[in-house]
């Protein structure tokens, strides 16, 4: 799962009309996954289990990890530590890039 919010800022944040064309293009190509209602508890419950372990993650990190739940996301590739931690957790496929 990639986050568009994320991919875009960063375009944004360096101004480059070429690399923006080119994610436009490419999350016109591929399914966009819905932050739904069940995507939300997935989330919450996800931000509540990681608080009381005491592990500290990123906000974006668990609303993603919410909507791959939500969505049962057979598995997940990332370069994130903390996304990787959420993954043992909850027991979702994963591995590192």
């Amino acid at each position: 799962m990639i986050s568009c919010y994320e991919i875009m800022a960063g375009v944004r944040r360096i101004k480059s009309p070429k690399e923006e064309k080119f994610f436009a293009h490419f999350f016109s190509e591929i399914e966009i996954l819905d932050f739904t209602l069940p995507a939300a508890r997935s989330a919450s419950d996800i931000g509540a289990r990681m608080a009381s372990d005491g592990n500290r993650v990123n906000a974006f990190d668990i609303l993603i990890a919410g909507i791959a739940l939500a969505h049962h996301a057979p598995e997940i590739l990332t370069a994130d530590l903390d996304f990787l931690d959420i993954l043992k957790i909850f027991r979702v496929r994963g591995q590192g890039v």
